[in-house]
């Protein structure tokens, strides 16, 4: 695969979006189209290097390590749930209570159950 998408990556047209997909997606060629964990890959062993968030990344168990402890996955998601429960992007003032309830889910602490919790209990949510 890694082959595959040298070429993406070597042709201006798709750099642009393969340089920032592929590495994430290297991650996670241990896993096949369904899903299955495989070694080898048409007789290859799978290298399932990568680098996300300038960290050097093995597989999918860093991958997902990397990501629960990253301050901006955290506050991402945050972000994404409030605009999802709320049915709009953010305007103005919601971004003070997002703040609020981003600094109480700090990357690594809570779960999504807590998270959304407290985004039905906030004043957003109320109102």
């Amino acid at each position: 695969n890694r082959d595959r998408y040298a070429a993406h990556t070597s042709d201006p047209a798709c750099a642009g979006c393969h340089d920032q997909i592929d590495p994430i997606g290297f991650t996670l060629e241990v896993f096949d189209a369904i899903g299955a964990y495989r070694t080898h890959d048409n007789g290859q062993p799978v290298d399932a290097t990568g680098v996300v968030l300038n960290q050097d990344i093995d597989g999918g168990a860093e991958l997902s390590a990397a990501l629960a402890g990253s301050d901006a996955v955290a506050e991402c998601t945050v972000t994404q749930w409030l605009q999802f429960t709320r049915g709009h992007e953010l305007e103005g003032g919601e971004s003070c209570t997002r703040d609020a309830i981003a600094a109480q889910f700090p990357a690594g602490q809570g779960t999504v159950q807590d998270l959304l919790v407290t985004i039905v209990r906030s004043d957003l949510f109320i109102q």
